[in-house]
Formats: C-alpha cells, structure tokens, sequence
C-alpha cells in the first residue's frame, strides 16, 4: 500500500516548460493509482488473490474476486466492474503455458490471452473498458518474431494489434479512459534499435480532418531523451498529461528516482515539488492537467520527434 500526500496543487499554466519534476530527493518509485472509488488489489492470501474494494457511499468493503493461483498487476475499469489481471496458468490447470491475462467482467471470468510464450503480464484496461493494453513476448499479432517484449493492444471485440515495435524492450502500458492514447516505457528508438536506455512512448490517434486532411497524423513520439532510464508511465483520463519516473536529468541536476509529469497536448515536460516533501504516489485526475499532490515549477522545454507509422522500424 502507499501513502497519498495532500499539498495544494499549483496550476500548470502555459508557460510551464515541458518537464516538471514531482520530487526532488531520494528515491521513489511510482505506482499505478486506481480511478473512481474503487480499487483493485492483490493480497497474498493462499498465494496471491485479487481483491477489490468499494469506497462508495461511505462504505469500505472488500471483496475477493480470485480464489485460487497466483495473480498479479490488476487493473480495474472506471466503474469497477472490470478487472484484469495476469495469472500463472501452471497453477490453474489452463493448456497454455507460465502467465496469461485474465478479466473479470460483471462477476465472470475469462481468460483473455492464449500466448504459447507464456509472458503476456502487466495489464492496463482504459476506464471505459473498451481496450486493454498488455505486455508479451509472443508473436501475437504476426509482428513480433524476434520473441522481443512488446506492447499489445486487446480489444472487446476480440481484436489484437501490437503497437511497440523494434528491437528494444517495451513493458508497462498505460491507456487514457477512451483508449486513445497509450504510454509505455522502452528501450527502443525511432530506428527501431535498442539503446538499453528505457524512454517515454507515447501513441496518439489522428487529429482531426481539415481541408481532407488529418490537422495531425497521430502515430508513436518519444517524450523523453535522457541519459538515464525513465519508466512506469502513466497517463490521465482525458490524455493529456503523463507522469512517469526517471533517474535521467531531464530539467537539471537529477540524481536519484523521481516523478515527471509531461503535458502531451503542448508537449511541455516540466519537474516540480515542495523541497521538504518525499513523494509515495501519483493520481492522475480526469479533467484536469494537474496531480492531486504535487507543485510545478517552470524548468524547461522540448519537443519530441514522431514516428511515421507508414516508415516501420
């Protein structure tokens, strides 16, 4: 479990440069916080079970949607009838081998994943439980024969499309509620080789059509350039800003792990927090262009290149 600071927030005005960092010492990690009022966890209890909680109405209830196996990284839908999660299918007798996905929809279970590999992990449903996004080293979508770690996009219609590409390892998928935009870290470039220097990826849908053409062509950017590693994305409800951690000095003197935050709709990434406050735990609010706990101050500006989607890697 973690603990939630509450200092007032400062806006994040126009001029705020692109990166903001949200701590300033020692290091902290960044766990994904669930939206609405419930949330989804996992006990170890006879392994490891999936348990979700309901804080509504003033209530606090836990109740245990997994009984057997050992289950991991849940994610849980906007109105929490939708969970997803990954299990070990050795334990759970399904034919396919190590880890696969599961989701629990309105009290039934199914298994999501057929992945000969074994390494589909670490689910990301969108609020709206419309997609859910994953990681996998299988060649679940005739584009991943080099068995690299990548990210895949599930979606209710039962299609599947790999949206990471290249050499480098891509893990820890994050979607807005409507599935629009995903963020992932990895270690790939726009070249498609691998750095081994893990980076902030951002997909986005097409603009808007003006003039019979799309105002702007969407695809894959990378946020981040550092020289260190930034990783563990996650976005907010409506897309439009990114919190992520990285021990790269992206606005100045950086040397431990620390939280950014990237506004995707300017491209500004900018770093702040109060001095004296050590950061547990981010919360990305729908609406909003700010996290419920932390300051910003202006540091600097940058752009990032895309990747053209018609190029390949």
């Amino acid at each position: 479990m973690f603990a939630l600071l509450a200092l007032p927030a400062q806006a994040f005005h126009r001029q705020t440069p692109p990166i903001v960092a949200l701590t300033t010492s020692g290091d902290t990690s960044l766990p994904r916080s669930p939206a609405g009022r419930r949330l989804v966890i996992a006990l170890g209890v006879s392994g490891r079970q999936i348990f979700r909680q309901d804080r509504s109405g003033g209530r606090n209830t836990l109740e245990q949607i997994t009984t057997r196996g050992d289950n991991a990284n849940p994610t849980i839908s906007e109105n929490g009838n939708v969970i997803a999660w990954d299990s070990d299918c050795a334990l759970l007798g399904c034919p396919e081998p190590g880890r696969q996905i599961f989701k629990w929809a309105h009290g039934v279970t199914s298994q999501v994943t057929h992945d000969p590999t074994g390494s589909s992990v670490n689910p990301a449903l969108c609020l709206r439980d419309t997609c859910l996004a994953f990681e996998s080293r299988g060649d679940l979508a005739g584009a991943n024969p080099a068995g690299t770690t990548q990210i895949f996009l599930y979606g209710t219609d039962g299609s599947l499309s790999q949206v990471s590409g290249g050499q480098g390892a891509s893990h820890n998928a994050g979607v807005d509620r409507a599935g629009q935009r995903i963020v992932f870290d990895s270690t790939g470039d726009l070249s498609g080789a691998d750095t081994g220097i893990s980076e902030i990826w951002l997909l986005t849908p097409p603009g808007p059509v003006l003039f019979g053409m799309p105002s702007d062509p969407g695809g894959l950017q990378i946020i981040t350039h550092g020289l260190g590693p930034s990783q563990r994305p996650a976005i907010d409800n409506d897309g439009h800003v990114i919190a992520f951690e990285s021990t790269a000095e992206l606005t100045g003197d950086q040397h431990d792990t620390q939280h950014w935050r990237f506004a995707s709709a300017a491209e500004r990434l900018a770093s702040a927090t109060p001095a004296t406050a050590k950061a547990t735990s981010s919360s990305m609010e729908s609406g909003s262009e700010s996290t419920s706990s932390f300051q910003s101050t202006a540091v600097t500006r940058c752009r990032s290149p895309r990747w053209d989607p018609g190029s390949g890697w």
